[in-house]
């Protein structure tokens, strides 16, 4: 056994120290020593808390000797006594209102989101509300837009977002630090185009005047001897080294200098001049005037011909492999301006960092050895300034009209023959019937009803009329029928001016009603079935939950009690817990195996990966719902789009991609001011 003399520990302080913490540094101790006795463990503890703990447990045990006293009933006093009594909702609440202030480091931010979620008890969900937390509270609208691209749903791991944002911090305060430094250079003869001749690798060395102080060979700028060089703790984004920036890294120095426009504020001294057989820099074309630039893909700095006539950026098959051959999208082949075709090998999305931006944008992979080409939309992508004068067209590819005059007419004549799905009124579905399950320990409840302001009480009587002539609700007369379910309704007004009778179902069926368990689908599940698509139409029901016709079994749970009486509903109402996971399997029922097609409740999208598939998607979804007497609004349904908003997100042949609206409400929020 160790000598108990041997062990020391600081006293508790609650003014510098959560007592979790102490705690924990105080058992973490014990197992280091190896004290492992109960009463040893005892003993260490009432001596190490201090006087004001001592006292606490003297006062708690008395009259009982402290020392008799268990380290299981020290340690449960100690906790009741420190532990403060937490407020689940108040925690929550503190957390969602925890933004990154001013200087706070990604790292500093993210520990004190975890220190506040210990108390929320979060419990499975506890990944995606620190993703939440960090995306919205990082306060900062470049990062939280980067993100936001990277990481479009929640189903990526925590430590993957705090990963990226991290270097996105990197990123940006290595930009930070070099705005700085090129802000105190020498101003002189700014954004001269020079050409630069060496005769040997001594003319490469930077050339000084009488008492000039030497380059840093790590930074590039000139300090005193002894100073805190600024590259240094700086990872070199061409070799992923340390200390040195990346136009100064020996390992891009060791390749051929390439001829290139540059700007620099200073001029650059010449010995002499040279023929163009001496010249270490190389020129590219006949006249060596094309511009390129140095840009970052997947990491990897790729030297690319600034050319914004090329409506798309391009890179070879070979550049594509060095970057690490990211997934390839199908895509239609490129022509050259000659209308040359060009074997395009797919799209793909990189990452990309130019300009003191990072952003996430599509480029084309081409069967050739070409150079690889900073395309007009990467120009775009980056807000590049345009010459003066000019315009900007829309391009379209060359289509054939004939070609998309034959599709119309297909898609009026599939529409007009399937006309029934088309016409005014509610559908009635069929096959499929609403059936109410509940507990065996259910209730009976019966609600009066609530009262409705006089100044709308006419209307509230025209809408129950309405709804009666549609055969959505009946009366039920009480003296002949039994009436053991009533719920309260509740009148919502609309923006148009309308009013929507609502029954309230929460405070009756709900706390019976048995859940149906069939399984919702998620945007990737909708995406795996529509990904393959070039256009897309999407098809509204007209309301979705009234074609589903109540069975007469549970029809007598569906009472509403209004200021006219009681009546019950015929059709499946908004409201009762279990109606959206039965309209969806309903729905799954209809279309489940159909391929390029997707359903979310009432609102289905249909494609193909070419306009004869998709007319045939079409033709077949319409008959279905024909033959099972469902019925479509017109009025929302959008026909054979390049892209569509579904499910709050934008979709196209590219892919999925954030809307203006959400992104414009994460921009437009205000910074926290305490």
């Amino acid at each position: 056994m160790k000598p108990l003399s041997r062990f020391k520990f600081d006293h508790y302080d609650p003014k510098i120290e959560d007592w979790l913490y102490y705690f924990t540094r105080f058992e973490v101790e014990l197992n280091r020593q190896g004290i492992t006795e109960e009463k040893d463990r005892a003993t260490l503890l009432i001596s190490s808390v201090g006087p004001a703990p001592f006292k606490i447990l003297v006062d708690s045990f008395s009259p009982r000797d402290i020392q008799t006293v268990s380290y299981d009933e020290i340690k449960h006093a100690l906790n009741s006594y420190y532990s403060r009594n937490v407020s689940v909702f108040a925690e929550r609440r503190a957390f969602t209102l925890r933004f990154r202030q001013q200087g706070e480091t990604i790292r500093q931010y993210v520990l004190d989101l975890k220190a506040l979620a210990r108390t929320c008890a979060f419990g499975r969900t506890l990944e995606e509300r620190l993703q939440e937390q960090l995306l919205l509270g990082i306060n900062e609208s470049n990062w939280q837009e980067e993100l936001i691209k990277q990481f479009p749903t929640t189903q990526d791991k925590f430590s993957e977002i705090e990963k990226v944002a991290l270097l996105l911090e990197s990123s940006f305060n290595q930009r930070k630090l070099l705005s700085e430094m090129n802000s105190n250079k020498p101003k002189g003869n700014a954004n001269r185009i020079k050409t630069q001749h060496f005769q040997n690798k001594k003319d490469m060395r930077p050339q000084f005047g009488q008492g000039e102080k030497p380059v840093c060979t790590s930074c590039g700028f000139t300090h005193n001897t002894g100073t805190r060089c600024p590259a240094e703790g700086i990872i070199c984004f061409a070799c992923k080294g340390s200390n040195h920036f990346s136009r100064m890294c020996r390992s891009t120095r060791r390749r051929k200098f390439t001829g290139r426009i540059t700007t620099d504020e200073r001029d650059v001294k010449s010995n002499g001049s040279s023929s163009d057989s001496d010249q270490e820099i190389r020129k590219i074309g006949k006249e060596g005037n094309k511009a390129l630039l140095d840009i970052t893909i997947n990491g990897e700095i790729i030297e690319m011909i600034y050319d914004p006539g090329a409506a798309q950026t391009v890179v070879s098959k070979e550049v594509w492999m060095k970057i690490g051959q990211p997934k390839l999208l199908p895509t239609q082949d490129l022509f050259a301006y000659t209308n040359v075709p060009i074997k395009t090998l797919g799209m793909a999305y990189v990452s990309v960092t130019a300009f003191g931006k990072t952003l996430h944008l599509k480029l084309c992979v081409v069967d050739t050895n070409d150079a690889p080409l900073f395309g007009f939309s990467w120009a775009m992508a980056f807000k590049l300034p345009m010459p003066e004068g000019a315009r900007i067209c829309k391009v379209k590819c060359s289509e054939n009209k004939a070609e998309n005059r034959k599709f119309e007419a297909t898609l009026r004549a599939i529409i007009d023959k399937h006309g029934n799905v088309f016409k005014k009124g509610i559908g009635t579905m069929k096959n499929f019937k609403f059936k109410i399950h509940l507990a065996e320990n259910a209730q009976p409840k019966i609600f009066s009803a609530r009262r409705v302001p006089i100044s709308i009480r006419d209307q509230v009587g025209m809408e129950l009329d309405r709804l009666v002539d549609e055969g959505i609700i009946e009366p039920v007369d009480p003296t002949n029928d039994i009436v053991d379910w009533v719920s309260p309704i509740v009148v919502a007004v609309k923006q148009t001016g309308k009013l929507r009778i609502c029954a309230d179902f929460k405070v009756t069926l709900n706390k019976y009603s048995q859940p149906n368990v069939h399984p919702m689908p998620n945007l990737e599940e909708i995406l795996s079935k529509i990904g393959s698509g070039e256009k897309y139409s999407i098809i509204d029901l007209k309301d979705a939950y009234l074609q589903l016709v109540v069975d007469d079994e549970s029809k007598h749970f569906l009472n509403i009690a209004t200021h006219k009486g009681i009546y019950r509903y015929t059709r499946m109402p908004f409201g009762v817990n279990s109606a959206p996971a039965i309209f969806q399997r309903v729905m799954d029922k209809v279309l489940g195996d159909m391929k390029n097609v997707a359903c979310f409740l009432d609102d289905v999208i249909v494609t193909g990966r070419s306009m004869d598939e998709h007319m045939a998607n079409l033709e077949e979804v319409l008959s279905r719902f024909e033959r099972e007497g469902i019925k479509v609004n017109p009025d929302k349904c959008k026909w054979v789009q390049d892209s569509v908003e579904y499910l709050g997100h934008s979709i196209d042949k590219n892919g999925i991609h954030p809307t203006t609206a959400h992104l414009k409400a994460m921009k437009e929020m205000p910074s926290p001011e305490n």
